[in-house]
């Protein structure tokens, strides 16, 4: 009896022991926390990548957004601070002109470091400029008089500007290749990988950016002499840094054929997750070249080439388009164009005390910037890809907002001026009012939901263009492309500053006219959108009518494709021409030296 109860404990025990054991393994794989403790490691997975050359990378790309942010976004006030209020104009003339320079000459970097394959020097040359243009405005602001600062400024001015167009001409890029020439062992085809890739690809550069845009909101009780300096140093040593990280880059001229050939299967793959809209004759498609000479095959030689291109009929189409899209945005560029300048100033009797804190400028541009962000990201997310008018649809509510902060700007700056009226201020902009600067939280947050839906539909629609596998490269282009599009408008806004100097623009903000010129913007902005929508049909039903001729072009070039790959498979490298009779004179690597060639 005794040895019976024994093995009946035994058992129980035994029993109890598999059920704990049981009960702890469900409770690791589904208890909330251990649920909650798995999607953020899964999280972290898919939007934090680390390695020696990213890393480095990216500790430049958070100092250029310090700075972007601290400095360069908010120049106007420091112009205005230096050449004091009584040149208010010059202040606004000289920034949107070194902010048009800049914009323009991003297109000639780009085209510059594509051509002779020499994207790292080109960071470092851009670089060594950006920090010697800061270290330069911390020794005026330190050491030299006001009168002597206004002199030096236009130097550190030109080296700033080489600074910023270099990092948008090349940075992104360079980072991209560092990060697809790491990745090339790893390959599938399983949707969930290519979303973690292309999730790590993108947080490389925004994580960063976001750090550097958030690190200025603390340090907004410092003098401009500080800022200098500690944006100075903050350059230099990250600059330090990526240097010192050169023997783990892959240059472009070291990338070998296997980078090339993942990175071009990668974005084959990522194709059908992110479809691109094909487009009508003015389209430019890749397709396969082969070279003769080559022993070891056209397939590889095209992957060595890596961007090989072939016109197609209709091209003058193709600029038509172009040119039409461009037209519409030489409305939104100007109101950019005063939003980083007028804006700025309309702080001019104004209460800065909001409760116990008291807000800076800086707070505004970080304001933009975070609706920008924000618009951009939730329209991405919330619009199908596969809605083929979701492009157009972007940018045509880019420009109605637009409109709505010129109204928003015309408004608050006539009750300002009510204010400044009433209490006789019109030659002092230094007397506060009883108008909080809140007021003008509307505006920024209008321009920065403008930039995020215009500035980025007009980059996918360039980059719908010249569409192929490759979509990734096509938003370089098109990023550029948009740069040189609204610096073109900023230089005009410049120039009109000068023509109407006087007239409409006087040495204080409060005796120009920002009414009158709020107040045509926005009319302008009006007809501009009518405009938009009136070429938006025109674009869509046009590609509507000629949906059956593409479809046919679309089958005959592919049939072309094909016929090469069958050819190179049999090893036999003389090819016909994919496109149907198309000499070979005819194709070329789209770079910027067509462009160039075509508005010469």
């Amino acid at each position: 009896m005794r040895r019976f109860s024994r093995t009946v404990t035994r058992s129980s025990e035994g029993t109890s022991r598999i059920l704990v054991q049981i009960g702890i393994k469900w409770g690791h794989y589904n208890v909330f926390p251990c649920k909650c403790f798995r999607i953020v490691r899964k999280w972290l997975g898919n939007y934090f990548y680390f390695s020696k050359a990213t890393l480095c990378i990216r500790g430049l790309v958070f100092s250029h957004s310090f700075v972007n942010h601290a400095i360069v976004g908010i120049l106007i006030t420091y112009l205005t601070d230096i050449w004091s209020t009584e040149q208010s104009e010059m202040a606004a003339l000289v920034t949107n002109l070194q902010e048009g320079i800049t914009a323009v000459m991003v297109i000639v970097l780009a085209h510059k470091s594509d051509t002779h394959k020499n994207r790292f020097k080109m960071i470092v040359s851009t670089n060594a400029a950006y920090f010697l243009g800061l270290l330069l405005l911390w020794i005026c602001s330190k050491f030299m008089s006001a009168h002597t600062s206004v002199k030096v400024y236009y130097g550190a001015a030109l080296l700033l500007v080489a600074g910023e167009a270099g990092r948008s001409a090349t940075l992104p890029e360079f980072l991209d290749d560092q990060y697809f020439s790491e990745q090339k062992q790893t390959q599938s085809s399983d949707e969930s990988y290519l979303i973690r890739r292309e999730s790590r690809r993108e947080a490389l550069w925004s994580h960063p950016w976001f750090l550097g845009a958030l690190v200025p909101i603390f340090l907004t009780t410092m003098s401009w002499t500080r800022t200098f300096f500690i944006s100075a140093t903050l350059v230099g040593a990250t600059y330090l840094v990526f240097l010192l990280g050169y023997s783990c880059y892959f240059v472009r001229g070291t990338i070998d054929e296997s980078t090339l050939q993942y990175r071009f299967d990668y974005m084959e793959k990522l194709a059908v997750l992110y479809p691109v809209e094909q487009r009508r004759g003015g389209e430019i498609c890749m397709v396969t070249r082969f070279d003769t000479s080559s022993p070891s095959g056209g397939r590889k030689e095209q992957r060595k080439r890596f961007w090989p291109l072939i016109k197609r009929r209709g091209e003058k189409l193709f600029f038509i388009e172009l040119i039409a899209m461009w037209s519409t945005f030489l409305a939104y560029s100007l109101v950019e164009a005063t939003g980083s300048t007028f804006f700025f100033e309309q702080m001019s009797n104004l209460d800065y005390k909001i409760g116990s804190l008291t807000a800076k400028p800086l707070y505004f541009k970080i304001l933009g910037s975070v609706s920008c962000f924000l618009v951009s990201f939730l329209y991405e997310l919330l619009v199908p890809k596969q809605w083929r008018k979701a492009t157009l649809v972007r940018i045509g509510l880019g420009l109605v907002c637009s409109m709505l902060c010129c109204v928003a700007a015309w408004q608050v700056e006539r009750e300002r001026l009510k204010l400044v009226s009433n209490e006789g201020l019109e030659y002092d902009t230094s007397q506060v009012t009883s108008m909080s600067i809140l007021w003008l939280v509307p505006q920024f947050f209008l321009l920065g939901l403008m930039k995020g839906l215009a500035m980025y539909g007009l980059i996918d629609f360039l980059a719908n263009l010249i569409a192929n596998n490759d979509r990734l490269r096509a938003r370089y282009y098109g990023s550029h492309i948009t740069d040189f599009a609204i610096g073109v408008g900023k230089i005009v806004a410049a120039a009109s500053i000068l023509a109407l100097r006087g007239i409409w623009f006087d040495h204080s903000i409060n005796r120009s006219h920002l009414v009158k010129l709020y107040k045509l913007l926005t009319f302008l902005c009006l007809i501009n959108v009518v405009y938009y929508v009136c070429i938006s049909f025109y674009f869509y039903g046009n590609k509507q009518n000629s949906t059956d001729r593409e479809n046919e072009e679309n089958t005959e070039l592919e049939e072309g494709v094909e016929g090469c790959n069958a050819d190179d498979e049999n090893g036999n490298n003389e090819v016909s021409d994919p496109v149907g009779g198309a000499d070979n004179t005819d194709e070329y690597i789209f770079n910027w030296r067509d462009l160039f060639s075509w508005c010469m």
